[in-house]
């Protein structure tokens, strides 16, 4: 497929959908205005004349800009990315598993840089109402690249199911960066010499049929078109903030559309209260009626028969303002839903553990809550990057390099072979989101514990990014290293009871031996010991027609003596055999009774006989 090819143009129905879309989206966009001055220390633009140039800025913390960071920051991490395998049983399944979960992970997400920018995807979803990916092809390197929008400029519609249908975000760039973009565009180089504006409005529109940018501001002259990479799909991924009725329908809400102007309020009844106790230590002196001359200074002398009279006429502050400042600054907790502990102000009656837990209860269940929308979001992203990938480039074989618990891999991929079609993929925060981090390991284990869940289905819930797979294959061998160590250290210790019982321990020594030198040289310990304590070979058999007895010496190897080579009661045939079932059966008592007693029987060849 070309990439490049232009599609059918249509392209009258785009300007009039992008115009519709932002009619309906004016309340949003004014919000986000407003919002976004507060953020940027901006006050001048949302409350004009409500600062002096004494004052320029609000007397008190910006709460919003303090809340919105620390909710991005709680909302930053990734959630752990896998691809289950068609069938637990069979291991081509769980490779083809592991392969997708490393695509996913490590080509998709980290070769995205996509945990740096999840702050920036926090702090869009809680302060403009709406996360916003965008998933574009990397034509150099043949590979999706997952990329963070801003959630205040972009416009999505969604289907029932809550996928993103069609979306366009306007966004300003310098006429020379656009003409850089196209150089080749003579028609966009003369349109925009003929306006001669210095930032110019860009549109990105993308829906599931073509992706058009053109210039609202130069007679809507198009910039690019081309066929939609994702068959059927939009590039873009806009995930709402939960909000009353449906989420997915209507205009997106932020957090802190309604606290603008309470902080405006905290600052007015702060400047009052500075207001008040400057006249309190500027105010006039009262002195008695027998002063007449009044003396300035630090160091002035009034002389007076009543001192006690001299004072400073003070204006009361009214304790009705006080409570009604912090009422305000208690609504900007609540309608930001960041208690007073996030700050590290804790009250005495909250000081213990239990207490801090239920002042933070709203602040984890908001946590919890917009990491479902991030679940939702990120499948999404990861499921249209694969979609791309095989549509884009089904044969081209490509390589990506990752990090997976601290150990390196390399995997190379040909996406028809690999993704086959195959665009599921499990996100995973762990149901244990949410709650303390204490309580929710004591609640994993005890599940577990009770057969509830799985070890496999546990490991999936921490909220630690592992290729559950692949530890658990680690699990697996650390388990059988422990126990051959076991083995070894067990046999180690029969050694003063093999002396005491006659036995030779030297074999058992020297293999224990050779297994510690042979882990200082780097070997893997199942390897030395499968080494070690191979069985010996069988000895080969004499051929036909030759002596089966050896004319040795007596007590030389292979002898006729007692010290021959076969331990008794090993062989099975010849001088040193064990002896048979009959030979332990032959004794029988008065009663006729089998003696259940068995007697060795050491028979050597007489030579000569």
């Amino acid at each position: 497929m070309d990439y490049s090819t232009a599609t059918d143009n249509g392209f009258a129905a785009v300007v009039r959908c992008v115009q519709s879309v932002k009619e309906q989206w004016h309340s949003r966009d004014a919000s986000a205005e407003r919002l976004r001055a507060v953020l940027a220390g901006d006050w001048e633009r949302v409350a004009p004349g409500a600062f002096t140039e004494d004052y320029p800025a609000p007397m008190v913390a910006n709460r919003i800009e303090v809340m919105s960071r620390d909710v991005a920051a709680s909302l930053a991490a990734l959630p752990t990315i896998t691809c289950a395998a068609p069938s637990s049983m069979s291991e081509s399944a769980k490779k083809f598993g592991d392969n997708r979960s490393k695509i996913a992970s490590g080509g998709y997400v980290e070769g995205s840089n996509l945990e740096p920018h999840m702050t920036d995807f926090g702090r869009s979803f809680d302060c403009f109402g709406m996360g916003v990916f965008f998933i574009e092809p990397d034509m150099k390197a043949k590979m999706p690249r997952i990329r963070v929008r801003d959630g205040s400029t972009v416009y999505v519609n969604w289907d029932t199911l809550g996928r993103t249908i069609r979306g366009f975000e306007e966004f300003s760039l310098p006429a020379h960066q656009i003409k850089d973009m196209v150089p080749e565009a003579v028609d966009v180089h003369r349109a925009l010499d003929e306006y001669r504006l210095n930032d110019i409005n860009v549109v990105r529109y993308s829906d599931g049929k073509q992706t058009v940018v053109y210039l609202p501001d130069c007679k809507n002259t198009i910039l690019l078109q081309y066929k939609a990479p994702i068959p059927g799909e939009s590039q873009f991924v806009g995930v709402p903030r939960p909000k009353g009725g449906s989420s997915f329908s209507g205009v997106p809400r932020g957090a802190y559309d309604d606290l603008v102007y309470l902080l405006v309020a905290d600052h007015e009844f702060r400047m009052l209260a500075l207001e008040a106790a400057s006249k309190a230590v500027q105010g006039p002196l009262a002195v008695p009626m027998d002063v007449t001359d009044v003396s300035y200074g630090p160091d002035a002398v009034i002389r007076t028969n009543q001192p006690q009279n001299i004072h400073r006429v003070g204006t009361d502050f009214p304790q009705a303002a006080m409570a009604a400042g912090e009422m305000i600054r208690q609504d900007l907790a609540v309608g930001g839903m960041s208690p007073e502990s996030r700050t590290g102000n804790i009250q005495a009656s909250v000081i213990t553990g239990k207490g801090i837990e239920a002042a933070s209860a709203g602040y984890s269940a908001q946590i919890a809550n917009a990491q479902i929308a991030f679940t939702f979001g990120l499948r999404e992203a990861i499921r249209k990057c694969f979609i791309m990938d095989e549509n884009l480039w089904p044969k081209v074989e490509k390589e990506i390099r990752g990090v997976s618990q601290g150990v390196p891999y390399t995997l190379k991929y040909t996406p028809a072979k690999d993704i086959k079609g195959d665009h599921t993929v499990d996100i995973s925060y762990g149901f244990l989101s949410g709650m303390a981090p204490n309580n929710a390991l004591v609640f994993v284990l005890q599940a577990q514990a009770a057969g509830l869940v799985s070890r496999d289905f546990a490991a999936r819930q921490l909220p630690v990014g592992m290729n559950v797979s692949d530890e658990f294959h680690k699990i697996d061998l650390e388990t059988i290293r422990n126990s051959l160590m076991q083995g070894i250290s067990a046999l180690s210790q029969g050694i003063p009871a093999m002396v005491q019982g006659g036995q030779d321990p030297t074999p058992i020594i020297a293999g224990i031996s050779k297994i510690a030198a042979g882990i200082k040289k780097g070997k893997q310990l199942e390897d030395l010991v499968a080494e070690v304590f191979a069985p010996e070979p069988p000895p080969t058999p004499a051929a036909p027609g030759s002596d089966a007895l050896d004319t040795g010496a007596p007590g030389e190897a292979g002898g006729g003596g007692l010290s021959g080579s076969l331990a008794p009661g090993l062989a099975t045939e010849g001088a040193n055999a064990r002896p048979d079932l009959q030979q332990f059966m032959a004794g029988l008592g008065r009663n006729g009774d089998a003696q259940l007693t068995g007697g060795v029987s050491r028979m050597n060849p007489v030579q000569g006989q």
